[in-house]
């Protein structure tokens, strides 16, 4: 049974001992009320040079810290993780005993023993006695969020140089790693800014300006990332670099060090409802052991802590649920300040909370936990073991099926997987599987899979995270959700998969690596090349043959010549000199695309070449909007599509004065964001309508997309009205009383917290280019457009367009019949309203080519 994890110190002891440690004066965070310290290495505030929690600590003084305890101490070893978007160093501390850092790469083996039964067998004891417990501190995700870096700098100390028995208890039995920086860029972009605006000792006024962070905040990475939410995705760099080192470790808890509300008080584990139906009762459980002590600890000092409320454990991409379903006991701790609390705060409730309350909370809980951790030692090993053993058993004979052939957007899921430690198999030989279920449901067991299938079993060690992230998706009720309740990556990514819980009888070879594609140029084009319009890699040579000043032409229905067939929306480059097909070859080879050069434009069926509906595209210039008023989520999303994955050249433009640029350029994206009809206003938008008569294209996202509906500016004539049925006056009038817990149900029923829906798209437009007929989009709430009975209600739901997450019946029947993605012609120029965001979290990459459509096809 798992100990309690009490520490010793009585509650009155503390109370008599804190003035006598001054702790505000002396920058001093006890844990125990016998914490004593060897004097090896400098505190924190002795090599900083002031109180630790007196000041933020900029990323270079961290660094510098970290690397004067590692040269100083052999109880500590320092890992480079890699960079940050902006070239900071990401940076891991293991901390141990003497003996155990000297033998840090045996006790890593160890550990990938215990996350793998296959290789460890049934004999877990052999490896119990050598192996410390494994625990990861991760801190400051969210770059505003500061306190946490603080306390991770007062936690290396305690660990490292603290005397006393139950730390020397804790180096001894544990290897601790700490990353106390995960987003230096955003954090940085916060200190800059506090340290501008700050005065001298911190105005503790709620009203003043240090208390008002301004946009785009401190939170996001360099990409205005939410690298909380980027786990499963690993969608940005610092995500990419953290991985491969956590998987090497596989810790048995994670914490992740957040904040919250200056108003609020701390929260720890365990978590609220709803948790993901794969995570087990008995991690769970743990987490109310490390909870228990947590409290304990926090009850000596008389602070005030809540559990169970607020943050669930259902979306699979957090720093807590992530690791959870890698078998780690994977927490979130959270602390009052954020962005808001400055160094000084005076609450509501007429308390102060200060910088140093903030990181000696957090300095508290991380030593708790990992005490606790240690105490509970070989019980939590089992646990993680059997967690992983329990993955395999469970899993053996459900597997999905992701057939060859699907391009890039297979070759992205594949990646993905990989990255987070998923095993992947191909089939040597065709496969016939019983029980084949297509992601809508429908049984297709006659139907052959090919040879080259990937196969991904849930049969393996990281099991349950498989099942979280493949599943068509999980079902929630009752619950209030933190974050949205639907991400099934197939669905997401655009790629044809099956399932079945059936074992499979075929080989299956191991597949560990995603080979880039290799370019092909088929022929000599004499007259000129014609490219496929599918994906990414033709954007990017798309914008490659602009900046070589090639031209293309974009042809806009089927058509066969010289024996291929091409589809709608092919590229056509006209062979003007030699130098084409030295273009050509040379974009081939570095995007992985497939040219084939034809000698005639002459064709079998379909349109000729030279038709006058074959129109030209030129390279557009992008401008999107950024600043105060845009939402810098979507920014950062495109911003990083545009940089990360496309490599295009794009122009950020401030929202209060993209009018005033806008001759320059020929595309305009507005993200999604609530500034629009403050900053654009009844004249800005005569001018836009202008603009885009001249030719011009806005494509618009969101929030962004209803500020210009009629409604709205009404920049367009589309509507996003919803017509209401007409009551009768007797059921107006009925009124019925409700009690809390009706409220609460009924808040509960109304909520659409992020879901995966059905939209059918009109193939013909150009939007929908090199996209299939039926798409699976993420969409939040019901907010939709309504038909206008023209060619530009180019998306809209399907009859039955909830395909996963939560909603009710009634809310889905508010999606029935209504526009995603409408399109309206203004003179030559053309607005595109996307009713969501189609870069969600940038791992939507099934509907990038909706958005990349809107920017090149019609912007061209």
């Amino acid at each position: 049974m798992p100990k309690r994890c009490l520490s010793l110190l009585p509650l009155l002891s503390l109370f008599v001992l804190l003035p006598l440690l001054g702790v505000e004066e002396e920058g001093k965070f006890p844990f125990t009320d016998h914490d004593s310290f060897e004097a090896r290495i400098e505190t924190p505030s002795e090599f900083l040079g002031f109180p630790l929690g007196s000041r933020f600590t900029p990323h270079r003084d961290v660094a510098r810290y970290l690397r004067h305890v590692a040269s100083n101490s052999p109880r500590a070893h320092l890992q480079v993780q890699g960079d940050s978007g902006e070239g900071r160093e990401l940076l891991l501390l293991a901390v141990s005993s003497e003996e155990n850092i000297a033998r840090l790469d045996d006790i890593q083996r160890l550990q990938s023993l215990l996350a793998d039964p296959r290789r460890l067998g049934s004999d877990v004891d052999r490896i119990l006695d050598d192996l410390p417990a494994v625990v990861w501190l991760s801190y400051n995700v969210h770059g505003n969020e500061a306190s946490g870096t603080e306390a991770a700098l007062r936690t290396i100390y305690h660990l490292v140089d603290g005397s006393d028995d139950g730390i020397a208890t804790i180096r001894a039995n544990a290897v601790v790693l700490i990353d106390p920086l995960l987003n230096p860029d955003g954090r940085e972009r916060y200190l800059n800014w506090y340290q501008q605006v700050r005065t001298r000792d911190g105005n503790p006024d709620p009203a003043s300006r240090e208390h008002d962070e301004p946009w785009p905040g401190g939170r996001g990475n360099h990409y205005y990332f939410d690298l909380n939410r980027d786990w499963a995705w690993a969608s940005q760099p610092e995500t990419k670099a953290r991985l491969p080192h956590y998987l090497k470790w596989q810790p048995l808890v994670h914490v992740d060090f957040h904040e919250m509300s200056a108003e609020s008080t701390y929260f720890f584990f365990p978590p609220a409802d709803p948790i993901h139906p794969v995570v087990p009762e008995s991690s769970i459980r743990w987490s109310e052991t490390i909870g228990k002590a947590n409290a304990s600890a926090f009850d000596r000092f008389g602070w005030l802590y809540y559990t169970a409320e607020g943050f669930d454990l259902f979306y699979p991409s957090y720093g807590d649920s992530w690791p959870m379903l890698h078998g780690s006991i994977g927490m979130t701790y959270e602390q009052a300040g954020g962005g808001g609390g400055g160094i000084v705060y005076d609450r509501s409730d007429g308390r102060q909370l200060t910088l140093v309350d903030r990181l000696h909370h957090h300095t508290v809980s991380g030593l708790a936990t990992v005490e606790c951790a240690v105490e509970n030692k070989e019980e939590i090993q089992r646990a993680f073991h059997h967690f992983r053993r329990g993955a395999m058993v469970e899993g053996e004979s459900l597997h999905y099926f992701f057939p060859p052939g699907q391009g890039e957007l297979l070759d992205r899921l594949a990646q993905m997987l990989l990255d987070q430690g998923i095993e992947i198999g191909r089939t040597v030989d065709e496969l016939t599987v019983a029980g084949l279920r297509d992601y809508s449901g429908e049984e297709r067991e006659e139907e052959p899979l090919p040879s080259g299938t990937l196969v991904v079993s849930v049969g393996q060690p990281a099991g349950h995270l498989v099942r979280a992230l493949l599943e068509p998706g999980e079902e929630a009720t009752e619950a209030n959700f933190y974050d949205v309740s639907a991400w099934s990556l197939p669905l997401a990514m655009g790629v044809e998969g099956f399932t079945t819980v059936a074992p499979i009888e075929a080989e299956v070879i191991p597949f560990t690596e995603v080979v880039k594609a290799q370019g092909v140029v088929e022929g000599v084009g004499e007259y000129g090349y014609l490219l496929p319009w599918a994906g990414s890699a033709a954007v990017r040579a798309l914008d490659a043959l602009g900046r070589r000043e090639m031209e293309v032409r974009l042809v806009p229905e089927e058509i066969v010549i010289e024996g291929h067939q091409f589809p709608t929306g092919t590229l056509f480059i006209p062979t003007e000199s030699d130098e084409v097909h030295q273009a050509v070859a040379a974009i081939a080879s570095e995007f992985g695309v497939h040219f084939t050069g034809v000698s005639s434009g002459w064709t079998d069926e379909g349109i000729d070449l030279g038709s006058e509906k074959v129109s030209l595209l030129n390279r557009p210039r992008i401008a999107v909007a950024t600043g105060e008023g845009v939402s810098s989520l979507s920014f950062g999303a495109i911003w990083s599509l545009f940089e990360n994955d496309l490599g295009i050249e794009f122009s950020a433009v401030d929202l209060s004065r993209i009018l005033r640029d806008l001759s320059t350029f020929d595309v305009l994206v507005l993200p999604s964001g609530r500034g629009y009809r403050r900053s654009i206003g009844e004249e800005g938008v005569e001018s836009l309508k202008e603009w885009v008569s001249d030719g011009g294209v806005v494509v618009a996202i969101g929030s962004a997309a209803f500020s210009l509906a009629k409604e709205g500016l009404a920049l367009v004539s589309i509507s996003s009205a919803v017509e209401e049925d007409e009551e009768d006056e007797e059921e107006k009038e009925e009124k019925v009383r409700m009690k809390i817990e009706d409220l609460r149900t009924q808040r509960q029923d109304r909520q659409v917290p992020g879901n995966i829906f059905r939209v059918d798209l009109d193939t013909d437009h150009p939007l929908a280019f090199g996209m299939p007929q039926v798409i699976h989009v993420f969409h939040e709430g019901t907010r939709s457009f309504a038909l206008s009975g023209e060619g530009g209600d180019v998306g809209a739901f399907t009859d039955d367009p909830a395909a996963s997450g939560f909603i009710s019946e009634e809310n889905i029947e508010k999606l029935v019949g209504r526009v995603y993605l409408a399109e309206e012609r203004i003179g030559s120029g053309r607005v595109v309203l996307f009713a969501g965001d189609p870069n969600f979290r940038l791992f939507w990459h099934g509907l990038t080519g909706l958005f990349t459509n809107a920017v090149f096809l019609l912007g061209g």
